[in-house]
């Protein structure tokens, strides 16, 4: 059957592991090795590390002189004279310093339906966020603001950092771009995932709850975005997430919305 698919004739042969030769079994037993060994390098770390830092200098210095008078010498001639320089020097310098290591941070989505930018409450939550089978403690968005997410198993539930966009790569524009089948730069009602997107945010009374787009007034999310960091911290200046970039969102209304990308405290 292969050899009328392929035209190649193909030899099977069952491996009897009890003929192998003992250094074939110490060579497989190699292979085993080294490919668990690549599983174990492969598996998160469990600790991320992002720092950036940008020093400007900027040195100006401007000197002006003016000199003018008249000088009669001894033999009675006088002489008018008038002088002046100026001198100015400038320098700038920038210096950009970026480090990372151990896993990617833990950067989700959070759409703004109801708020101009994203805050987080300082009452804490438990949620795994970093995939690690643990529970991890996180501030929740605020009301009016919640994380974009996809339900995969459609228990009605957001289980983990999966069901967000971020976690597992550190870029959630990034992570949602690969759902813009017809390549637009937007995720909107021709994308396959766009009704299948929830907003997981709290409602009035704190609660957790699932908003499908439409449901939160959200027409179209644009995949482009801008680096915009701003500190979010409580009101005595403990740091909760740090917003990393924005992005817009337009509504169905015609009015224009913020999705930004945050990393959290955890």
């Amino acid at each position: 059957f292969i050899y009328l698919l392929t035209g190649k004739r193909i030899k099977f042969k069952i491996l009897d592991t009890e003929k192998l030769k003992k250094e074939e079994l110490d060579e497989l037993e190699k292979v085993k090795s080294h490919h668990e060994q690549g599983l174990a390098f492969a598996r998160p770390q469990g600790w991320g590390l992002k720092y950036d830092r940008y020093e400007y200098l900027h040195e100006s210095e401007k000197m002006s002189f003016n000199s003018s008078g008249r000088v009669t010498t001894a033999d009675g001639r006088e002489i008018d004279f008038n002088l002046s320089f100026n001198v100015s020097r400038e320098f700038i310098r920038e210096e950009t310093l970026s480090i990372r290591a151990g896993d990617a941070l833990i950067d989700p989505l959070v759409i703004n339906f109801e708020n101009s930018s994203a805050s987080l409450g300082d009452r804490n939550y438990s949620f795994d966020i970093d995939m690690d089978g643990n529970l991890d403690t996180i501030a929740f968005t605020s009301y009016g603001s919640g994380f974009l997410a996809l339900d995969l198993n459609n228990n009605g539930i957001i289980d983990d950092g999966s069901e967000l966009f971020g976690p597992k790569s550190g870029n959630g524009f990034e992570e949602l771009a690969v759902w813009d089948h017809d390549k637009n730069g937007w995720i909107d009602e021709n994308d396959e995932i766009f009704n299948r997107l929830r907003i997981w945010t709290l409602d009035e009374a704190g609660n957790k709850t699932l908003l499908a787009l439409g449901q939160a007034g959200v027409g179209a999310i644009y995949l482009g975005n801008v680096r915009s960091e701003f500190g979010l911290k409580t009101q005595t200046n403990e740091q909760l997430g740090q917003i990393r970039s924005s992005g817009i969102f337009l509504k169905e209304t015609g009015e224009v919305g913020t999705i930004q990308h945050i990393d959290l405290t955890i």
